[in-house]
């Protein structure tokens, strides 16, 4: 599967196998240099190939399970070869809270000083399947860029596996590979944890930071309640572009779909 990935060059593959419960498959997600333990965009994707491929209904539930965790993906098919597909990422898990060392180190692996960050808040870790580093600020988001090995280097110290820069005011943000070369317009498995990072545990005190309360994609912040959180739902669209076959000496007739969110 490795080997494969890297032949055909995408950002990522899924693979996928069928299971004895015809809604369940298992699947394995790689990119040109390992496997994933998550990725957020192959899940609708997957989920659109199978309904493309499996199905004449409108809608079907799917659960894509891997390391032992199914994730529940609904589609629903707008006309041939297209699709909206949503899926739940699951409850948001919260960890280290950078101080102001890190933060200020945070900010620098961005190219980007204190001057940069948004009042209130501090860079916080967040998963829902990646653990993500969200990195807040009010301006630079346009001038940014990884300075290595910095990011990496304070990463590890926050047992992260990635970064986020989320413009507050905006709500824009940027994402690259860890090393800088690579800037992913789409990071889907960001979207869970970027969501959840206003809701976050140490936002209770520090909601003014977003605004008014409001609903967001993962929870609700009430301002005599606290918080509470909510499994983190993510949607988009799913079309199929290209279609093929792949030929082993070992396994004649695998058969391979690409999916394209849009």
């Amino acid at each position: 599967m490795q080997a494969l990935t890297r032949e055909l060059r995408q950002f990522e593959t899924v693979f996928i196998r069928p299971t004895c419960e015809p809604q369940r498959f298992e699947r394995h997600i790689f990119d040109l240099t390992r496997e994933r333990d998550f990725a957020g965009r192959p899940l609708p994707g997957a989920a659109a190939v199978l309904h493309d491929a499996l199905r004449e209904s409108d809608r079907e539930p799917w659960l894509l399970r891997i390391n032992g965790r199914d994730a529940p993906v609904s589609s629903r098919r707008h006309r041939p070869g297209a699709f909206h597909v949503s899926m739940d990422q699951g409850t948001p898990l919260f960890g280290a809270t950078a101080d102001a060392a890190q933060t200020e180190r945070a900010l620098a692996a961005f190219s980007l000083t204190l001057a940069n960050l948004a009042p209130d808040l501090a860079p916080a870790v967040v998963s829902t399947g990646l653990r993500y580093l969200v990195v807040p600020i009010r301006s630079g988001l346009a001038e940014a860029k990884v300075a290595h090995p910095q990011l990496e280097q304070l990463l590890a110290e926050l047992d992260a596996e990635f970064a986020y820069l989320l413009d507050v005011p905006t709500r824009e943000g940027r994402h690259w590979e860890n090393h800088g070369s690579l800037e992913d317009i789409a990071p889907g498995s960001a979207a869970g944890a970027v969501a959840a990072f206003p809701v976050r545990s140490d936002a209770r005190r520090k909601r003014g930071a977003f605004g008014k309360p409001r609903q967001t994609v993962v929870g609700e912040l009430l301002p005599d309640r606290g918080i509470r959180d909510e499994l983190a739902h993510r949607g988009t669209n799913a079309g199929i572009v290209v279609e093929g076959s792949h030929s082993d000496p070992d396994r004649l007739g695998v058969f391979g779909v690409r999916a394209e969110q849009r």
